[in-house]
């Protein structure tokens, strides 16, 4: 049986699996990522989780590739990561050492450009040929899709809406900009504004980090879920801006279907729920008609799926 391996690499951790040509997940596995001397990410050790995860694999399985999905600046077709901050990295041919280390064929892709193929092939998109993908975690970046390819630039299929102004009097961005929806709408903003505000009123927040939660957006969720204030206040206020965010995309690209992932978009109480609010409250009716917006299906699995779709794209192209 033919499977590809499947690298999703974060800054903290290492998502992996092997899949087979009908998309099953054969093997998965989330490890911390470590890191070198100089604080980068080390690929030795990428390659390790990989090889502990393949000598998983029973003897009828072949592997004929290794898809990676990876944020950053990349040339896709040498296998570089230009620019990396989050891994550290900077014009680093990840392809072509991971390839020697695992002695296989790789393709590499943007994080958010993999998490999109892997919805629209085991996802929320399987039955889509137009949809939007929308990835909100430490950054924010879209995806449009439409007849089996992405729209691209000279940069690559990832739109990076996160530094889109959503308050031209708004917080300063390093990007150089001011009021970017990264700075109201990423798990880092939400945490950032927690930390801020937990400090001056009573939050369930607070109760659950002396109890051993490490502070993120999934303890700001279950706070909220607990009826907690704060978080319920940060929660749907991100939502609003995000929904005046996919208001301006539907005014450009026109209505139709949009994936929302990434970890954030867990929180569907009150941070979806506040987005699709804005949205109908804010754009016209007869838009609303043509528009659907959806949790993505595999939040946390979908980079894996997608690069491992696109390692058998490539195997069967070469």
């Amino acid at each position: 049986m033919e499977v590809t391996l499947g690298l999703d690499i974060g800054g903290t951790n290492l998502k992996a699996g092997v899949v087979d040509r009908e998309g099953n997940m054969l093997l998965y596995s989330n490890t911390p990522v470590e890191h070198d001397s100089q604080g980068s990410v080390s690929i030795d050790s990428i390659a390790g989780s990989a090889r502990k995860l393949l000598e998983q694999l029973p003897s009828t399985c072949r592997v004929v590739g290794v898809g990676i999905s990876t944020p950053g600046l990349l040339d896709t077709e040498g296998g570089i990561v230009h620019y990396a901050i989050n891994l550290g990295w900077s014009d680093c041919p990840l392809g072509p050492l991971l390839s020697e280390k695992l002695q296989l064929p790789f393709v590499l892709e943007s994080d958010i450009a993999a998490a999109a193929v892997g919805e629209q092939r085991m996802g929320s998109a399987k039955k889509l040929n137009r949809f939007l993908f929308i990835s909100i975690g430490t950054g924010i970046g879209a995806c449009f899709y439409s007849d089996g390819a992405f729209l691209t630039s000279p940069l690559g299929p990832v739109m990076n809406i996160g530094h889109m102004s959503v308050d031209y009097q708004g917080i300063p961005c390093g990007c150089g900009n001011v009021g970017c929806l990264e700075k109201y709408v990423s798990s880092a903003a939400m945490v950032a504004r927690a930390e801020r505000e937990r400090r001056f009123e009573p939050t369930l927040i607070n109760e659950m980090l002396e109890s051993g939660h490490r502070m993120g957006v999934q303890v700001i969720n279950q706070a909220a879920l607990n009826g907690d204030p704060l978080s319920v206040r940060i929660l749907s206020e991100a939502g609003v801006h995000l929904g005046g965010a996919i208001v301006n995309l539907v005014q450009l690209m026109g209505p139709g279907d949009i994936i929302v992932g990434g970890g954030v978009s867990l929180s569907r109480e009150f941070f979806m729920e506040s987005a699709r609010r804005t949205v109908k409250n804010r754009l016209n009716s007869y838009y609303l008609k043509y528009l659907n917006i959806v949790n993505a299906e595999h939040p946390g699995k979908a980079g894996v799926y997608g690069a491992a779709a696109l390692a058998f794209r490539f195997s069967e192209n070469e």
